[in-house]
């Protein structure tokens, strides 16, 4: 999946605020937001809260082998600094082209999504202060901000070579017993 910043809802009148919604590890824009029992993509329902809130959704390719590929594929590795780069890059892009740059943000992050939110705010250059200074909400929904003194890197790591051992040749038990579970 390209990276992509998708405009859910675009009020009739004056923009008051953007609702930004950051996907996490194996989710995508639209399928992490579905509902459990209805499958209505409920972040489009926000209009009827917020009717002078545009809603968009941030995707990008958040499948587990672009973040932890093996060893062979390590070139094709994308990191969440990236991702958090090119939030920023599109999110100014659409604010200034709409004249909506001094308007409130609020992003609702969940699981990795929350990471590259985070990364966002906090790592960003000057040229996108204006982002910064206007966020007035944070939601993160399951966000492994990490373990205390441990580096996250090794630990989303080892995570993933414990689970992709599962998926190793000769570990064909194991896949079928995950995918029962799943």
């Amino acid at each position: 999946m390209k990276n992509i910043l998708k405009v859910v809802y675009q009020p009739d009148t004056n923009i008051t605020s953007d609702i930004v919604f950051i996907h996490g590890l194996g989710g995508g824009p639209e399928s992490t937001w579905l509902h459990e029992r209805n499958q209505r993509f409920w972040p489009s329902g926000l209009q009827n809260f917020f009717p002078a809130s545009r809603v968009l959704t941030y995707g990008y390719a958040a499948d587990f082998a672009t973040f932890f590929p093996s060893p062979s594929d390590a070139n094709s590795r994308t990191d969440i600094k990236q991702h958090a780069t090119v939030l920023l890059h599109a999110l100014v892009e659409l604010r200034e082209a709409s004249k909506t740059d001094s308007k409130a943000i609020v992003f609702i992050a969940h699981s990795l999504g929350g990471l590259i939110c985070a990364n966002a705010l906090v790592n960003s250059d000057s040229e996108y202060s204006n982002i910064i200074r206007n966020t007035r909400g944070l939601i993160f929904m399951g966000t492994p901000f990490g373990a205390p003194n441990e580096d996250d890197t090794t630990v989303w790591t080892e995570i993933a070579e414990r689970f992709l051992t599962l998926y190793e040749t000769g570990n064909e038990d194991a896949h079928f017993e995950l995918d029962k579970r799943v």
